[in-house]
């Protein structure tokens, strides 16, 4: 526990000024008066503190009861002026057991319903501040329609509690209390949610001190709240108050004492009673209350006595003769629900079953669980697989984060039925058609990757982002500098890249980075690919062309960060274009083979690995990219083994750390790449023999007999240049790479003087000839060959009121 803790020691003595009673209401600091407003008038009141023994650095939590609040709130003000950190039990407990006082099964009574709000500005799961925390609890209560509850600052957080007007069992308490913390999510607040639906949960009283840092905050109360009907909180989460569950008959009423039991199925039981279940996944090899109870149950089903021995042999100490002497001992009825949860410790926890034994879930003439207002253990497995997404109108599996058909979705469910309620009695209807009826179903607006945002985000999304795959750790990054120099030198741009990739994952940079060399094994991939590993694997991805060239791309959706290896985006028109759509697009069309088409945010932040000079096209003026060429040889073998050690030992959480506060200062996201040498060079070498022709043709490097062209003109003269080539390209292509080149095409056609009308092209001085009329355009065209001198480079004819051409 990060937490100031005390060393073992009794309760302090009461006495003068041990116990500073008088404290101001007005300060929010009345301990007692606090204690009376959240717990129940009945019941053993329980304190806890956590403590350690000397020499030792195990916490546990010593606990103390008490018959009243009042002597409750004395010893807590009696802890805290002893500078002990101290906590109360929410709800209040039924007997005075010398160990394991504060369980779950041994709370009975509760008068609030509690959440825990933790803030910490560094971890996305929780409020950046308390005023946040405060806003949301606003936010929240508002939408559930409840008044602001009693709201407490701990200090460190705060903790909000609905207080009700009169006592309640836990028995009606905890399926409201899950009820309660599923809605909590779905809302999108920022609960602690281990403490949400606990009976046994302990949090700070109001008068004491928070010690985690120094100096100690005060815990107080900062607003008093309204005391509200146990119904009205059920009808504000859309629910009513269950019914306590009843005790069975007693289990000495046996099957010889007149009672008739319907067939009954352990495989069913172990379906819906997680009890149950845990002893059967352990084979037995659990506490001895706890396997007697299931002998008890498993004896009266259709497999009976097979099924006993089966899940008993797990047991170091199992014996097939004393089993099956327990099984034939076993004179009563089926062991209770009751039973069980005395037996189970907290294996029952939040079970919302309303059977009097597990028996009773595997009766195969009846359901085993009804399906009514109240929350059910097969839509709540259902919800955990399965959600409805409105924006793609399909169902969405959570666990594998991919789509399925409708009628697969009913074939995978279909000997999985739920019974629901008749005015008759009960009909068998398939889970698969219950759950897709089911008000209760899990539903989003849509699918989402939000990097700091809850799994359900403030405008009904679901957020699949997974996070990193490590924990950051201060720690040594050397051998991560080292190689990164090896490659880079001293250029801190590429750095600051990755550090913003790592700071803000849910930020689509405008610029991507190449890094390529002519020699292998420099370390391109082995620092890159690092990168990659401190990524969830549902964030990253390593491509090659293949993946570029294939039209089925579902591994977009929720990837932040792309490595691509080897992609010769300069050697096909359609690797080009997909490229750039994907480094400039904010949404992209995704699809996979039994995938529906989605539109998905596009967050891929990429960096190129080649060997090849042109392995990514670029113009002139593109400003997409980072270009580095590598001049360093081959990453040296020491290094690569230091480098390759560290990253196994722990190099991950330490170079997650270190990429999480590196300095961004002068990193501009959305600005333009920084130009480089190596960027000039991978424009030209990734030009094609066309495009090195228009471009040295429109920057004057070439001679013009001609300032204004058509493309068949063009074409011709491409194809005397370069003889070699066997195909010519098309017409429209040649036209299409002179545009691009920087010539101007001219919106109309030219009528030459034999009435021919032609498109034709400006090649260079395109801002004179733009403003030109029909006949400039018809005159410059029509010059012959022979009117027309040879002049090389930049000394092309001019007409006299033609500004004279400048290098481009």
């Amino acid at each position: 526990m990060n937490e100031h803790v005390n060393t073992i020691a009794g309760p302090p003595e009461r006495g003068t000024g041990a116990l500073p009673r008088k404290i101001l209401v007005s300060k929010g600091r009345d301990t007692e008066g606090f204690l009376r407003k959240i717990l129940p008038s009945q019941g053993i009141v329980v304190i806890a503190e956590p403590v350690r023994r000397a020499g030792s650095t195990q916490t546990y939590w010593k606990h103390y009861k008490y018959k009243t609040v009042e002597e409750a709130a004395a010893a807590i003000e009696a802890f805290d002026s002893a500078g002990r950190t101290v906590y109360h039990a929410c709800s209040t407990f039924k007997e005075d057991l010398p160990k394991k006082l504060r369980t779950q099964d041994n709370a009975g009574w509760v008068k609030a319903f509690w959440v825990d709000a933790d803030v910490d500005a560094n971890n996305p799961a929780k409020y950046a501040s308390k005023k946040e925390a405060l806003l949301d609890i606003g936010r929240v209560w508002k939408k559930l329609g409840l008044p602001l509850p009693l709201i407490v600052d701990s200090g460190g957080g705060l903790h909000g509690y609905v207080t009700l007007t009169e006592d309640v069992t836990t028995a009606i308490w905890t399926p409201l209390a899950r009820q309660f913390k599923d809605r909590l999510t779905a809302l999108g607040f920022k609960q602690d949610p281990s403490r949400t639906a606990d009976s046994a949960s302990v949090l700070r009283p109001v008068g004491t001190h928070n010690r985690k840092k120094c100096p100690a905050r005060p815990v107080r109360l900062i607003n008093e709240g309204q005391d509200i009907t146990l119904e009205l909180f059920a009808a504000a989460l859309g629910t009513s108050v269950p019914a306590p569950i009843t005790a069975m008959p007693e289990e000495d009423d046996d099957l010889g004492g007149g009672i008739e039991y319907p067939p009954s199925s352990a495989n069913r039981i172990v379906q819906f009673c997680p009890t149950v279940a845990y002893v059967a996944d352990m084979l037995g090899n659990v506490p001895e209350p706890l396997w007697h109870k299931m002998i008890g149950v498993v004896k009266h089903t259709t497999e009976g006595v097979l099924r006993c021995h089966e899940w008993s042999v797990g047991h170091p100490e199992y014996s097939e003769y004393e089993t099956q002497q327990k099984i034939d001992n076993w004179a009563t009825g089926p062991a209770t629900c009751a039973s069980f949860r005395q037996a189970a410790e907290n294996k029952c926890e939040g079970c919302t079953q309303t059977c009097k034994s597990p028996v009773q879930l595997g009766y195969t003439d009846e359901a085993p669980a009804v399906v009514t207002g109240m929350a059910a253990p097969w839509l709540d497995r259902m919800n955990e697989e399965y959600a409805w997404i409105e924006q793609d109108a399909a169902i969405y599996r959570r666990k594998h984060r991919d789509f399925i058909r409708v009628d697969s979705f009913h074939m995978a469910h279909a000997n999985d039925f739920v019974a629901v309620a008749t005015p008759t009695g009960t009909k068998q209807v398939p889970a698969s058609r219950q759950w897709l009826s089911d008000k209760r179903r899990s539903q989003f607006r849509a699918i989402v990757t939000r990097p700091g945002e809850p799994i359900v985000t403030a405008d009904g999304c679901l957020n699949i982002w997974a996070g990193f795959a490590v924990e950051p750790v201060p720690g040594d990054v050397a051998p991560f500098l080292g190689a990164y120099a090896h490659l880079f030198e001293a250029a801190r741009y590429p750095l600051q890249w990755l550090a913003h990739l790592i700071q803000f994952p849910g930020v689509k940079m405008f610029v991507s980075l190449v890094v390529w060399s002519q020699k292998e094994g420099v370390g391109k991939n082995l620092l890159f690919e690092t990168i990659g590993a401190l990524f969830n694997p549902h964030h990253y991805a390593l491509i090659g062309q293949s993946e570029v060239d294939d039209d089925f791309c579902g591994w977009i959706a929720g990837t932040v960060f792309v490595l691509a290896d080897e992609i010769r985006a300069s050697k096909s028109d359609k690797s080009r274009d997909r490229l750039k759509l994907w480094g400039t697009a904010t949404t992209l069309r995704t699809h996979d083979k039994g995938q529906p088409k989605r539109v998905v945010e596009n967050l891929m932040n990429a960096v190129y690995l080649s060997n090849h000079a042109d392995g990514m096209f670029l113009s002139d003026n593109d400003r997409r990219f980072y270009i580095h060429d590598v001049q360093a040889g081959a990453l040296p073998e020491p290094l690569k083994q230091t480098f390759l050690h560290w990253r196994r030992n722990g190099g991950l959480a330490h170079l997650l750390h270190h990429l999480q506060n590196l300095d961004l200062t002068g990193f501009d996201p959305k600005g333009h790449a920084p130009a480089t040498k190596s960027k000039a060079a991978m424009v030209d070498a990734g030009r094609s023999d066309l495009d090195r022709y228009a471009h040295d043709t429109v920057t004057g490097a070439l001679p013009l007999r001609r300032q204004v062209a058509t493309a068949e003109d063009l074409t011709q003269k491409f194809m005397v240049e370069y003889h070699h080539l066997r195909t010519p390209p098309s017409v429209s292509t040649v036209g299409k790479v002179f545009v691009r080149m920087g010539a101007y095409r001219r919106d109309t056609q030219v009528r030459l003087s034999n009435g021919k009308k032609v498109r034709a092209l400006a090649l260079v001085n395109t801002q004179y000839w733009k403003a030109q009329p029909e006949a400039a355009w018809r005159a410059e065209l029509e010059k012959t060959e022979t009117s027309v001198p040879h002049v090389q480079h930049h000394a092309s004819p001019v007409p006299r009121d033609v500004p004279r051409l400048e290098p481009a």
